[in-house]
């Protein structure tokens, strides 16, 4: 899966409508590898297509995403499970307008904090900040454990200037994974941008960063305006 990193806020601050993350990671602590026969929401699932399901998700975490389409296209359209593995696939093919009543469609189900994550991320590719957020808000209320809706929550909240609310976030996130390097990197220039300069060290550290890298942060420090979200801050 992929999330919300300091390389789509770049983009965003210049107006682009493309997005990227730091780190593609997999599918989220909440969504696990469904035991067969049953999917995410418990639905039964012959063996057969369990294993072609878990065929569409490694071809989605090596990046084979039209691949992964395509084996979707043979697989029946009629679970819940399907219809979040279509919608995240083609979200991260950009094909939001497709992804979205997919999404939608899960609202009311099991997976729907999942859904809410996949539109909120629709929404901030889109430039939509304040719909984004209301989506995180719903998705984190949903699945409160999962560190990369937090992540991605923390990270609007840093480009909207919620420091303070973008920093809990984005130390839950860690918390919860302290192998999420995205969360990690956003959590760092927000350190850097409040001149907390011993936890950004202490984080830096952690993860091996070189000094190159927190230069570059440094030198985009000065260049960062917040975006407009349509909200009233606290």
């Amino acid at each position: 899966m992929r999330t919300l990193g300091l390389a789509t806020l770049m983009l965003m601050l210049a107006g682009c409508g493309a997005t990227t993350s730091l780190h593609p990671r997999e599918a989220t602590a909440q969504i696990a590898e469904p035991r067969q026969p049953t999917g995410y929401c418990g639905e039964p699932i012959a063996a057969k297509l369990g294993v072609k399901l878990s065929m569409v998700r490694q071809q989605r975490a090596r990046g084979q995403l039209y691949s992964a389409l395509a084996t979707l296209d043979g697989l029946p359209a009629d679970t819940p499970t399907y219809r979040l593995l279509r919608a995240d696939i083609l979200r991260d093919m950009g094909r939001f307008g497709e992804a979205r009543p997919l999404y939608e469609r899960l609202e009311g189900s099991c997976l729907s904090g999942q859904a809410h994550h996949g539109l909120g991320r629709i929404a901030a590719q889109q430039q939509q900040t304040a719909m984004a957020l209301r989506h995180l808000r719903m998705a984190r209320e949903r699945i409160p454990t999962d560190a990369d809706v937090r992540n991605d929550l923390g990270f609007l909240l840093l480009a909207t200037g919620r420091d303070r609310e973008a920093r809990d976030e984005l130390t839950t996130a860690l918390e919860l994974d302290s192998r999420h390097e995205t969360a990690a990197r956003n959590l760092w220039f927000l350190l850097l941008k409040n001149r907390d300069a011993a936890a950004a060290r202490s984080l830096e550290r952690r993860f091996g960063w070189p000094d190159a890298e927190r230069d570059l942060y440094l030198a985009a420090i000065p260049r960062f305006n917040p975006l407009t979200s349509g909200e009233s801050h606290d």
